[in-house]
């Protein structure tokens, strides 16, 4: 299981995560969601101890990454899929890794063939396609048989072909009893893998829950005499997302009609219609709602600081944390 208590992390004057809560239990498939630049990479990297929190503690099992005793058979992770030498084959690549790591040489064929590289494991990586490095990426996280998968956007360079694939193998993994905690900046390339959700836009949480709730609130549209006011009182209380849809209304989630009339009687903000949306969205629509990423998305949000992902990291999780160096 991993958890995340309060997990903050600043570069600066820059809140590039804050106060993030969250749990991926194991036996799971949960997406960590949310749009390029809203905290996922430095999320993951604080996990991994590759950086500091400033303030918090993201957990594996209930202990720290530096405190797991032999982290690649905890955890396997992959962040990028460039961390390999050209050079080196595929296959001299993840023997590289299991020598440096303790691991048993034979995993090496069993994971080149789990991911669908064993006839091209005696090419140069240097060659390969960026799908080709992705699942080499994978096999290298693979190695250690972790029962903790983190994967930052493993999609990418995938053809629909290895999309369907990585689906099947995160269920088959999630399956077994293990942890799978799988980011991405679209819900649609993750929706049909992963069994809950943890959204984040600015480096905080604005929606956690099993995947089949996300459709289910299609929330509260609101016209008033002060769209502006109305949505800073809004979100002013945890749990609750507002943007404006492009009509003059605002769309709130997380919020009874009984609370938002209340919250603009006590400020004399007019209220000239709240109504309940139709239902029926679907799960990208809700998913850019409360991200605020859809194309009528601009105004007051839920959220606060900008948060970006000032780093990025190695192509799997390391023996032992590395020195933290933003860039």
């Amino acid at each position: 299981m991993i958890e995340a208590r309060a997990l903050t992390k600043r570069y600066g004057e820059r809140l590039a995560v804050a106060d993030l809560t969250f749990t991926a239990p194991a036996g799971q498939v949960t997406g960590f969601l949310g749009p390029n630049g809203a905290g996922k990479t430095t999320t993951f990297r604080m996990l991994l101890g590759l950086a500091a929190a400033t303030g918090g503690q993201a957990l594996v099992d209930g202990r720290t990454y530096a405190d797991l005793p032999e982290p690649r058979r905890v955890v396997g992770a992959v962040l990028e899929s460039s961390g390999f030498h050209p050079g080196r084959s595929g296959r001299d690549h993840l023997r590289t890794i299991t020598a440096a790591a303790g691991l048993p040489r034979t995993r090496v064929e069993e994971v080149l063939h789990l991911v669908g590289l064993g006839g091209a494991a005696g090419r140069r990586a240097g060659g390969y396609s960026l799908g080709m490095r992705q699942r080499l990426a994978l096999a290298g996280a693979l190695l250690g048989d972790p029962r903790v998968l983190v994967l930052d956007e493993p999609t990418n360079g995938l053809d629909p072909e290895g999309v369907a694939w990585l689906r099947t193998l995160l269920r088959e993994w999630a399956a077994q009893g293990r942890c799978v905690l799988v980011a991405s900046h679209l819900l649609a390339e993750v929706a049909q893998a992963v069994d809950r959700v943890v959204i984040i836009k600015s480096g905080r949480v604005v929606h956690e829950g099993d995947i089949t709730d996300l459709a289910a609130d299609p929330g509260l549209a609101v016209r008033s005499s002060d769209p502006d006011r109305l949505a800073a009182l809004l979100t002013a209380s945890p749990g609750t997302t507002v943007r404006p849809d492009g009509t003059g209304r605002l769309v709130v989630r997380g919020r009874t009609a009984e609370d938002i009339g209340g919250t603009a009687a006590r400020a004399g903000i007019a209220v000239h219609e709240l109504a309940h949306r139709p239902a029926g969205k679907s799960l990208e629509e809700t998913f850019l709602d409360l991200t605020g990423t859809g194309p009528t998305s601009t105004g007051p949000t839920s959220t606060g600081p900008t948060g970006t992902d000032p780093t990025t990291g190695p192509a799997a999780a390391p023996a032992r944390p590395a020195a933290e160096v933003p860039r």
